[in-house]
């Protein structure tokens, strides 16, 4: 989850976003695939649910960060007659990138709550079944 944290924090936690390259968005890819994997060998079905809410927003977040990149490209190439619509384009995409960005963070927030559910969890409450003590 610390990947996620990461990644929320690259957006709006900094005095201002910056663009990543195409070879971090790779490396950012790359460390999610890895990290799911972990989790998904460790965690419960709840636990393995939630993270995959985690993972796929994650990836939500990386495929805006490279629209947002590209059209950063667009409005360095655009001339100054046209330099309005690539602006608002690319303002509109910051835009997105920020709210899925905090989403990312309420999916962590879920994910917490789940993991630490499952990990309180020592078997002894089962629905049905009423435990008698002597």
């Amino acid at each position: 989850m610390k990947m996620a944290v990461d990644l929320t924090d690259r957006v709006v936690e900094n005095d201002g976003y910056e663009d990543t390259t195409a070879d971090e968005e790779r490396t950012i890819r790359k460390k999610i695939s890895e990290h799911w994997i972990d989790l998904s060998l460790i965690g419960p079905n709840s636990v393995i649910a939630a993270g995959s809410e985690v993972r796929d927003r994650c990836f939500s977040v990386v495929r805006q960060m490279t629209r947002t990149r590209e059209f950063g490209y667009e409005v360095a190439d655009s001339d100054q007659q046209d330099e309005g619509e690539p602006i608002a384009v690319y303002e509109n995409a910051m835009g997105i990138l920020d709210e899925l960005a905090y989403a990312l963070f309420d999916e962590v927030k879920q994910f917490a709550e789940v993991a630490s559910a499952a990990l309180d969890d020592d078997g002894t409450e089962l629905p049905g079944l009423t435990v008698r003590r002597r």
